[in-house]
């Protein structure tokens, strides 16, 4: 199905919702693209947005040998693809952080900035350079996969309690499970904020499938790309107990269910996929401490 007519449809589901605008800088930037001095000297007008992005490019998560100090100079290095998926990361919390206070919101920040961190490390751990995924798309898609959900909590109070009852299902998908409730779900906004933001087609994608049961099953019917995020984003979500963040006791369901056909699909066993996840967490502590 072409993405415009997926677009449509979300469009129709998400009426009634405060849904994030793209920020003007990126829309100013890539009017400038891919002129690199007018991009960082755009970039250069807001210094705080400017540090911030320094800060992911400088952070253990990127992971980068040397010291980035200036914008322009990360723009050579890394490339405009790779800038604007870290732009977009930084200008997403801060848009969602500034409209909401709840400790529930601290919650779903922590454990979006460990999967995001953890999907970083897998890039670099698991060489899926091969796949053409860098560590910049698996950290922007880490941040991105759930931003549906503070938008639906924006309008539901009650939204993350519900949720919590729906990760603990293991008949039905979190997202059917939303439908019922809510005539929408976190996925379908999603994907309405990231094409909205015009990231990359691939991210977008895989944030709208992530709960689809079908997907899940069957990666290999995706593009290579489109299969391996997937794939990694489901593995980052299981090794730093994203459930945990609904209370949910026990393993996430989804997992239980596909996890066999996800470690299959990478090619790794589940006692590499174990050693592996301890390698990643302790990435993820250090990048945090």
């Amino acid at each position: 199905m072409k993405s415009e007519v997926l677009f449509d449809q979300a469009k129709d589901l998400i009426k009634g919702f405060i849904v994030p605008p793209k920020p003007s800088v990126v829309s100013a930037i890539q009017k400038v693209a891919p002129d690199l001095k007018k991009m960082s000297d755009l970039l250069k007008l807001d210094p705080a947005l400017s540090a911030a992005i320094l800060k992911v490019i400088n952070s253990p998560t990127i992971g980068l040998a040397a010291n980035i100090t200036s914008i322009e100079y990360a723009m050579e290095l890394l490339g405009y693809n790779s800038v604007i998926n870290i732009i977009n990361a930084v200008l997403l919390k801060k848009t969602l952080k500034s409209t909401q206070k709840s400790s529930l919101l601290d919650r779903y920040w922590r454990s979006t900035n460990e999967v995001s961190a953890a999907m970083a490390a897998m890039v670099r751990q698991l060489n899926l350079h091969k796949a053409s995924i860098t560590v910049d798309e698996a950290y922007c898609l880490g941040l991105f996969h759930n931003c549906g959900m503070p938008v639906m909590f924006n309008r539901y109070d009650c939204y993350f309690d519900y949720l919590r009852e729906a990760y603990d299902q293991d008949d039905r998908s979190v997202n059917v499970i939303e439908n019922e409730k809510y005539q929408t779900n976190h996925s379908v906004l999603g994907y309405f904020i990231t094409k909205s933001w015009h990231l990359p087609d691939v991210i977008c994608r895989v944030v709208q499938l992530h709960h689809d049961p079908k997907t899940l099953g069957q990666l290999d019917w995706l593009p290579e790309k489109t299969a391996t995020l997937l794939a990694i984003l489901k593995m980052a979500e299981h090794i730093t107990n994203e459930s945990s963040l609904m209370d949910v006791p026990g393993e996430n369901n989804e997992w239980k269910l596909f996890s066999q056909n996800i470690l299959d699909y990478i090619g790794i066993s589940e006692v590499d996929f174990e050693e592996l996840g301890d390698v990643i967490l302790d990435s993820v502590e250090r990048g945090a401490s």
